[in-house]
């Protein structure tokens, strides 16, 4: 491998989409700056229906979008860095990606 490829993969990995908090950090993160999906949706010009949905995990912004919202949930991180944590444990993602359910206490009865 040349150093010319080696520094295409190096500009690559520093270049790539910037990570999102799960969908739950996302919303436990908006509710502690007591910001509306409203008020969130009005400062990344989308309709709030859009904030829902990226909250509840049913889809991901894209850029410019996806660069926006997620400097607002850095910057929301740093100030309320408990917010940032998950609380909902069923929020956990498994190894599909996909949010884990929750567990069935019931037995199998």
């Amino acid at each position: 491998m040349s150093d010319v490829d080696l520094n295409a993969a190096v500009d690559a990995l520093v270049d790539r989409e910037p990570d999102l908090p799960l969908p739950a950090v996302r919303r436990q993160l908006r509710l502690a700056d007591e910001l509306t999906q409203r008020q969130v949706a009005d400062a990344l010009q989308v309709k709030p229906l859009t904030i829902l949905r990226w909250e509840g995990g049913q889809t991901e912004p894209r850029r410019p979008w996806r660069d926006a919202y997620a400097r607002l949930l850095q910057r929301l991180a740093e100030k309320h860095p408990e917010a940032a944590q998950i609380t909902d444990h069923s929020a956990v993602r498994g190894r599909s990606g996909m949010p884990t359910p929750p567990s069935d206490s019931r037995g199998s009865g």
